[in-house]
């Protein structure tokens, strides 16, 4: 709701004939400061960043020269399966293979 001017200034007439009496705000009081006294130091404390996690590395083997090198979770992201088993020189353990089961030469059963 939108009041005017004229508006306003009736029922500020008509509140005061009413009896009804305005305090007068009291003035801020803002503190004084004397040229003579220091102002206070204020101190910033000094935070840490977090540490941010190290990247993934992974020692392996150059494919080209043979020699040991340091690999980033990019490069070995970006290598085919094939590249990867090569330069980390991963090899399938006897604990690691399923294990052989049913027909076949190496399963249980097997009647040569």
């Amino acid at each position: 709701m939108m009041f005017t001017t004229e508006q306003l200034r009736r029922v500020y007439e008509r509140m005061i004939a009413a009896g009804i009496v305005f305090d007068k705000p009291e003035p801020e009081q803002t503190p004084v400061v004397h040229e003579s006294e220091p102002l206070p130091v204020l101190s910033i404390a000094t935070t840490k960043e977090p540490q941010r996690p190290k990247p993934a590395t992974f020692e392996g083997f150059d494919l080209v020269t043979g020699e040991r090198r340091v690999y980033s979770e990019r490069e070995i992201n970006r290598m085919s399966a094939d590249e990867m088993k090569r330069a980390l020189q991963m090899t399938v353990r006897g604990e690691m293979e399923l294990p052989r089961i049913g027909p076949g030469p190496n399963g249980r059963g097997y009647q040569a």
